[in-house]
């Protein structure tokens, strides 16, 4: 049997173009990746592949990012499993910048350079 020793990130995003560039941009540093449109599509992903990290957008639609990872955070405490968590936004949000409170790892702005997301999933750089 042949083992992968390659991280899995969970992209969710519901701009599926932006989330193809993201998933195609960590698939060239080593990462494999998944992709969801929604928190139901992302929670079904995540109990199936078992991903190491989440990237997910403060707003899927009318769904909430941080409630996502609320329910990753949830669901990694009854599976003894830790998932570093990334959540992103288009815009500067004040209230994201404290993220301690919700589990988050790290907050990263989308008009950043994805080299900076790199960094962050990779530990380098947190909130």
């Amino acid at each position: 049997m042949i083992m992968n020793d390659r991280k899995k990130v969970l992209i969710v995003d519901d701009d599926e173009r932006y989330a193809g560039q993201v998933a195609q941009f960590l698939g060239r540093h080593g990462y494999e990746t998944l992709m969801a449109e929604n928190v139901q599509q992302a929670m079904a992903l995540y109990a199936g592949h078992s991903p190491d990290c989440l990237v997910t957008d403060c707003c899927i639609g009318d769904e909430s990012g941080a409630e996502l990872a609320e329910q990753v955070i949830d669901y990694g405490k009854k599976s003894d499993r830790k998932t570093r968590i990334v959540l992103m936004s288009d815009a500067e949000i004040d209230a994201y910048k404290n993220l301690e409170h919700l589990g988050v790892d790290a907050f990263y702005y989308k008009r950043d350079d994805l080299s900076k997301l790199l960094e962050k999933l990779n530990g380098e750089q947190n909130v």
